[in-house]
């Protein structure tokens, strides 16, 4: 049991380390591109369905995906239509807004959502 927390806790540190390295190289890309015609920024999707987490998920988990959650369709056709509709260097794309959580919490307690049938 510990050594499943154990190796939990890696994992998540592991993947806390990755996002945040990515993060800091795409600051630096802005930068560096800044006196050109190379556009960086960053997309945030949110969290999409995939077949893995349809598979992976225990029903608490799946609960809340089911509120904060999307298909993958929409969320790619909204990023692609945003993103060349961009002309700025350092935009943040961003399909689950603050104002999004709200509303989907708010909105679960009287329909309910299955984003995985």
């Amino acid at each position: 049991m510990i050594r499943q927390q154990w190796d939990d806790a890696r994992k998540d540190d592991f993947v806390w380390n990755v996002k945040s390295a990515i993060s800091y190289f795409t600051r630096s890309l802005t930068i560096e591109a800044k006196q050109t015609n190379i556009k960086v920024g960053t997309l945030s999707p949110g969290m999409v369905a995939t077949d893995f987490l349809r598979l992976s998920l225990d029903e608490q988990n799946r609960k809340i995906f089911n509120i904060l959650g999307d298909k993958d369709e929409p969320v790619t056709k909204f990023l692609a239509k945003k993103v060349l509709e961009n002309q700025t260097n350092d935009a943040k794309i961003q399909w689950l807004t603050k104002p999004k959580v709200i509303w989907r919490f708010a909105r679960s307690m009287f329909s309910k959502r299955d984003i995985f049938n």
